[in-house]
């Protein structure tokens, strides 16, 4: 039979595994734990980094779409005062051009009333003579 005697190599055993034991926590779980530690440490800094990164990059798509509201709601206002514009101008044009018709149209009347009374003139002065013509003719033949 196997007896198991309390002799020196126990106690030996017992400090060699206290001894491992406390190797073990200062070479191997210390580092392991600090590593891990560090590591955990560096991505609640990434994560933060991300967080802040994330809420920057949306006050910064917030602004630009307030900016581009303001820049779409300018250019709308701009168009609506150049088409404004655009109209005065064209109803200018319009003006000025109905004026200008209007004075030649004027004009063009004045003459033609110019050259109806000068053909009129000229018809009376010929019917005239004509009508002398016609009357010393007559007169001289039945005289």
């Amino acid at each position: 039979m196997i007896s198991i005697g309390l002799d020196e190599t126990l106690f030996i055993q017992l400090f060699l595994l206290i001894v491992v034991i406390i190797m073990a926590k200062f070479l191997y779980l210390n580092p392991v734990k600090s590593t891990i530690e560090a590591r955990d440490e560096k991505i609640k800094s990434l994560k933060s980094t991300a967080d802040s990164g994330l809420k920057s990059v949306e006050e910064s798509k917030k602004a630009y779409e307030e900016k581009l509201l303001a820049v779409r709601a300018e250019m709308s206002a701009y168009q609506i005062k150049m088409k404004e514009e655009a109209s005065k101008e064209v109803e200018a044009i319009i003006a000025a051009a109905k004026a200008d018709i209007a004075k030649s149209t004027e004009v063009s009347r004045k003459e033609l009333k110019q050259s109806y009374d000068a053909a009129r003139q000229t018809l009376q002065k010929e019917s005239s003579e004509i009508s002398e013509m016609i009357y010393k003719t007559i007169s001289g033949n039945v005289a």
